[in-house]
């Protein structure tokens, strides 16, 4: 096997070691230690965990460090905007086509249960869309004394990894690390030469004017003031927020329907914050609907047309279409 070294000291970042190999590649090394698994859907408890994982996620994003009142919102990696921003450009994306990159799981030892360990934005980004679990893929590392999940596939060779994802013409990046217990976890996967092999303190500013929109509709509280036009029935699927103070107006559900009609003349109301719903079906997170609002906009609506946002400032300007965050 030809392979090469390399030990770099930082006396900043601290010294490391490094091998590389021309002849094997990742799956067969991975399977030199257990098992590489294909798995063609998510389950269903996983799922449902993820999704209370990103309203977590968002109450501490929203806590104090984004509320600061600091102005100078700086292009860190732990900056909310810019995590904001780039998670809504992945979700524009999946809107419109798969990503080409799996979600990378593995056993988490604490709890005993699959546990993402890579493509974590990816996942917020489908659940911004309104993805079901039976559309998002996983690759998934083992033990051979782990237990397999159903549906799981062997996966033998890196080749057949690139074909499961046509990967041949794409150029990516993936980085896992291996504890001394011979534990595999995934830290970084990335399409070569996009926005995301790139740094995120050195990437261009594009749409980080989250704070600016955000802080119109802050309390003494510290939560975001939303008001919330459904019926009794629809009201029940919408959970308790750490980060909204919820005003509700409940309409009769006979003459409760969408019409761009009843949607513009709420720009006449004074109620700056809005969100109309129709039809829900299932529980709503209304954390899922905050990256996709930006300063500049004020008129959104779902693919599924489950959901009105109105950001009251004056007149409608061009409705956006964003994902199914809702069903």
């Amino acid at each position: 096997m030809a392979s090469g070294f390399r030990y770099r000291t930082d006396h900043k970042r601290g010294s490391d070691w490094t091998r590389t190999s021309t002849t094997q590649k990742w799956v067969e090394h991975l399977n030199t230690l257990g098992q590489v698994y294909y798995v063609p859907q998510m389950g269903d408890l996983m799922y449902e965990r993820e999704k209370q994982v990103r309203r977590q996620h968002w109450s501490i994003i929203f806590g104090a460090d984004f509320h600061a009142d600091t102005e100078n919102f700086d292009f860190l990696v732990n900056d909310p905007a810019t995590y904001l921003a780039g998670i809504r450009h992945l979700a524009q994306i999946r809107m419109v086509e798969h990503f080409v990159l799996p979600i990378f799981v593995g056993i988490n030892l604490d709890v005993n249960q699959l546990s993402i360990q890579c493509g974590h934005n990816r996942m917020t980004a489908c659940l911004m869309c309104g993805i079901p679990q039976e559309e998002i893929p996983m690759i998934v590392f083992l033990k051979h004394n782990q237990h397999v999940p159903a549906l799981a596939r062997p996966v033998r060779s890196t080749q057949q990894f690139s074909d499961l994802f046509d990967l041949d013409q794409t150029d990516y990046e993936l980085n896992y690390n291996i504890d001394d217990a011979e534990n595999v976890i995934f830290c970084t996967s990335v399409l070569r030469h996009t926005i995301y092999e790139i740094p995120a303190q050195h990437r261009k500013k594009i749409e980080t004017n989250y704070k600016k929109f955000w802080t119109r509709f802050r309390q003494p509280n510290n939560k975001f003031k939303i008001q919330i036009h459904c019926t009794a029935h629809t009201r029940s699927f919408v959970g308790e927020s750490d980060i909204f103070e919820i005003e509700y107006v409940e309409k009769n559900p006979h003459e409760w329907q969408f019409s761009y009609g009843m949607v513009l003349s709420a720009f006449e109301s004074n109620a700056q914050l809005q969100l109309w719903l129709y039809d829900v079906t299932e529980s709503v997170h209304i954390e899922l609907m905050i990256p996709w609002m930006v300063e500049g906009k004020n008129f959104y609506k779902t693919q599924n047309s489950k959901a009105v946002i109105i950001i009251n400032d004056g007149r409608a300007d061009s409705c956006e279409l964003i994902g199914n965050w809702l069903q």
